[in-house]
């Protein structure tokens, strides 16, 4: 571009500061030297050291040039930026920067913010430079790459922010300038190339907590009352679904809110010398309306359900504007968003119920974590044999949400519902099925009657397994691009089946299951799909350790729990054949293959759920895979309806519009859903059941007691033991047991000495059943069901009825905390130790009610019958030592978890490289 012909004012005296991340020559300076207006004096400065900006200038300078070190400025750069700096009488002026990897790409042309101060170019990345925007106008603010600034318009605001990086300490000064009634203006005619290094600039959580202070200290305090909530909770929602963006921002925005507030009393002097002459209305002018994250936040979610370049392309969805919202492949996503947050309502508000396989989260995330590790597994009467992995994937999901329990398992159900229908839309689309089909196939599959049937049953671990099934089915259906290509998509498909798995353990074979399925309705596609389903759940067996190690035998499928005979409604199996005879019947040639996967897949999963009862390999198949038979039989539904809505033969466009109102009757369920709010899941009928324990258990002198919970098998939650023909029997913490004591482990000393203490109260051997019972620190007793126990409870001198339950609830008289020490001090449990609050004394010997386990002290253990006794020297909390074998495992499952996402990265990079343009 031609040098423009200028003649500053006399008293001009410009500093040319440049910014140096390294200790090599900086482009910058050498582009100083060239300048057309000579520069009088050129400085360099740290990255981190802009507030001493104004001390490494002469004195007689009046305007501050400010670059980056690897910018490398055209040669009348600084002649423009004075020019309209002196035509505009502006106080900053920021140059046109050009990529410095193709310079006729745009890199910047000034910047406008959203209110929040998200950043926005204004046009699309690599969009060529055709002087389009080469318009002198106000703006947000210019980059740091290349800006000048008048030295007195610095030096009243404060200079610049130290602390900050050079983007945000730029967005921070101009809008302080703003509001001391200074112009911020861009001068495309200044031309810069600005490198890749800076542009990438710094860390993400350093750029969020610029962008942060950067508001703070700008609006005025009406205008941060809703910035600064809309703020944290953008952040938040942002930070959980940036994964969709294949990135992970969550850590860092906690950690930028963790420095903002560490910084806060330095924030708020600077505010406060700021000489505001305009207000927040002069900042909203150069501003976007709406959010720039979430709008990209929302263009993530629908490039989950589809590959159409309109949903892929958050620019383009940002800026359509109404085109976007009247497309289907915004429609149905979001239809289906909004469905499954509004009939998850409940579960937000008062978090998981307590019914059938659903407990809610325990109180502490981290605390679940170290147990896991090696520690000491506390449903029932305890045993050191670990958890299974989908309590440590819940703690981690409740972390996410600050370790909220309520809101933990209200993100875990959302979370894993939508990926579920997002697995099963993009499966579909990749099998050819159009719009209309692919996204009732994804309803069906997480709200049709399959689904329903789960969620009413409490199957919540199997809810969460659904969320990933689809996703394993579909990378093992892509064809191959080659071997690196593969490597990529065995890791990933490792690690979503052990997720999968660490829920319900058949999920760890029924990828590999459907996918042979597939394999018989399509021969052509050969043995790779179902080898890498087969390869990927040996794969993710490490991943499942310790628990998959010490899983002994296939009786932990059948362990406890009750018979679910899935017998779908009549009208169901009507509809669905309906759809399945027109799809073979006038489908394309396609439809007809899709229709017969899910009618096979369908239809054995009906029969494996009907023969639950039976046995196999010594014992019954049980209630955990008749769940997961009825999670296949969901999918096969979802891909007869979809096959449905297909092309069709010439002359049988009709079968559309029936098999469309075939699948609206199959989606019924959705009604009920949206209802209850609850996800599908039973109400908190437990937790009415036990409120009367809930004042007693939470006094602290009374230290920690169970429940003892009969009834018939359906009636209680979780895992229980059986007791006689159709009685079950368990023991929960009072008040309300949670998702730790979910799966009961083997059977342990204690274990066998309860079951007889409560065959004797049947056999009527004693009267006084509450003694018998009250060493195993049970305190009530609960009928959840008629049964033949109550009447026997009925006839002991021990128990006072309390006229309660189903059947009746029961006190022990007196009872015996879990912890009691020689002093007669109850201990309090707070999972996973004993601990004793309060400043009285200490006494030497604590028995604890655990079945007995040298590791709670591993010097000086005494066994009391089947329990534990610990000797105290003056510790006020028993922590259980664990296994070192179990947490090296545990950690060695870490590893092989990071190894593979590193095996996926590296291989999805090497694979990407070698695909043809």
């Amino acid at each position: 571009m031609p040098s423009v012909s200028f003649a500053p004012p006399l008293a001009t005296s410009v500093a040319a500061v440049v910014m140096l991340s390294g200790e090599d020559p900086a482009p910058a300076v050498a582009g100083t030297v060239r300048q057309t207006y000579a520069v009088d004096q050129v400085a360099t400065i740290a990255h981190g050291r802009l507030a001493d900006i104004l001390g490494v200038v002469d004195d007689s300078v009046t305007h501050v040039w400010l670059l980056d070190g690897s910018t490398e400025p055209h040669p009348d750069a600084l002649e423009a930026l004075l020019h309209e700096m002196a035509r505009l009488d502006a106080d900053v002026v920021g140059s046109k920067g050009l990529n410095a990897g193709d310079q006729n790409q745009l890199d910047s042309v000034g910047f406008s913010t959203d209110v929040l101060g998200e950043t926005h170019r204004g046009f699309d990345p690599g969009e060529l430079d055709q002087e389009q925007y080469d318009v002198v106008r106000d703006i947000g603010y210019v980059s740091a790459a290349s800006l000048l600034v008048r030295r007195g318009a610095l030096s009243s605001v404060g200079g610049f922010d130290g602390r900050l990086d050079p983007e945000s300490a730029s967005l921070d000064l101009c809008q302080r300038i703003r509001l001391t009634g200074g112009r911020i203006v861009v001068a495309p005619s200044s031309e810069v190339v600005v490198s890749e290094e800076f542009r990438r600039g710094a860390p993400f959580w350093r750029r969020e907590a610029g962008r942060l202070r950067a508001i703070m200290k700008a609006y005025s305090p009406v205008t941060l009352a809703w910035v600064l909530p809309m703020a944290l909770l953008v952040g938040l929602i942002d930070g959980v679904l940036s994964p969709l963006r294949r990135r992970f921002t969550l850590p860092g925005f906690l950690a930028a809110l963790a420095w903002n507030v560490v910084h806060l009393p330095e924030t708020l002097r600077q505010r406060r010398a700021i000489g505001r002459s305009v207000g927040d209305e002069e900042l909203f002018r150069y501003q976007r309306r709406g959010s720039l994250r979430m709008s990209q936040v929302a263009g993530s979610i629908a490039g989950l359900f589809s590959s159409t370049p309109l949903a892929r392309n958050v620019a383009t969805l940002v800026d359509s504007g109404e085109e976007a919202l009247v497309r289907p492949s915004w429609i149905w996503p979001a239809g289906i968003v909004a469905t499954v947050l509004i009939g998850t309502r409940s579960l937000f508000r008062f978090g998981l119920p307590t019914a059938g396989y659903t407990m809610p989260l325990d109180n502490s995330a981290l605390d679940v974590l170290r147990a896991y590790a090696g520690g000491w597994n506390v449903a029932g009467l305890g045993s050191p044999e670990p958890y299974r992995p989908g309590v440590a994937i819940s703690a981690v999901g409740q972390i996410l949400m600050l370790g909220s329990p309520t809101v933990g398992g209200w993100f875990l159900t959302v979370v894993a519902t939508l990926a579920a229908a997002a697995g099963m839309a993009r499966l579909l689309d990749a099998m050819g099925v159009g719009v209309a089909g692919r996204y009732s196939g994804a309803l069906l599959y997480v709200l049709g009657p399959a689904a329903w049937t789960i969620a009413q049953a409490g199957g919540w671990p199997t809810m969460m397994a659904a969320g990933v099934i689809p996703w394993v089915v579909h990378l093992g259906v892509r064809r191959p691009k080659g071997l690196w290509d593969v490597v990529s998509r065995l890791a990933i498909m490792a690690l979503l089946t052990a997720v999968a798995a660490g829920y319900t353990v058949p999920a760890l074979v029924i990828p590999t299951i459907i996918l042979v399925i597939l394999t018989l309705v399509e021969p052509g596609r050969g043995g790779f799909p179902v080898a890498m389903g087969s390869l990927s759940a040996v794969a993710a067996l490490p991943l499942l350790l310790p628990w998959i190690g010490l899983l002994g035998t296939y009786d932990v499928l059948s362990r406890a729990g009750h018979d679910l005979h899935w017998s779908p409604n009549t009208w169901m199996v009507i509809t669905l054949g309906l759809v399945f005879v027109l799809a073979v019947a006038f489908g394309s040639y396609r439809a007809v293959r899709l229709a017969g996967w899910g009618g096979l897949l369908a239809a054995l999963a009906a029969v494996a759920s009907r023969n639950s009862h039976r046995e196999f390999l010594g014992s019954e198949i049980g209630l955990e895979t008749s769940l997961a038979a009825i999670m296949v039989a969901s999918f096969g539904i979802a891909l007869i309806a979809a096959a449905g809505l297909m092309e069709t033969r010439v002359g049988f466009s009709w079968i559309k519009w029936v098999a469309g109102l075939a699948v609206v009757v199959l989606a019924v369920a959705v009604l009920p859903y949206l209802f209850t709010g609850r996800g599908g899941l039973p109400g908190h009928d437990y937790d009415r059941l036990v409120r009367f324990t809930e004042r007693d258990a939470g006094i602290a002198a009374d230290g920690s007691s169970r429940i003892l919970l009969v009834g018939s098998p359906a009636t209680i939650p979780g895992d229980s033991r059986r007791l006689s023909e159709g009685l079950r029997y368990r023991v929960v913490s009072a008040p309300s047991p949670t998702l730790s004591e979910l799966w009961l482990a083997s059977d342990r000393i204690g274990d066998g000495e309860l079951e007889r203490a409560l065959n004797r109260i049947l056999d009527g051997s004693t009267i006084r059943g509450g003694a018998e019972l009250a060493p195993f620190g049970i305190r009530w007793i609960i009928a959840t069901s008629p049964n033949q126990l109550t009447p026997w409870l009925r006839g002991q001198l021990d128990l006072a009825e309390l006229g309660q339950a189903p059947d009746g609830a029961f006190e022990i008289e007196p009872w015996i905390s879990r912890a009691v020490d020689d002093r007669g001090v109850r201990w309090q449990f707070e999972m996973p130790d004993y601990v004793l609050r309060g400043d009285g004394p200490v006494g030497t010997a604590l028995r604890i009610a655990e079945n007995a386990d040298a590791r709670w002290d591993p010097d000086e253990f005494r066994q009391d019958d089947w329990a534990g006794i610990v000797a105290l020297e003056g510790e006020r909390r028993v922590v259980y030592q664990g296994s070192g074998v179990l947490r090296n495992l545990t950690w060695l499952a870490v590893l092989v978890g990071a190894l593979y996402v590193m095996i996926a990265a590296m291989a999805r990079r090497a694979s990407l490289r070698r695909e043809p343009l």
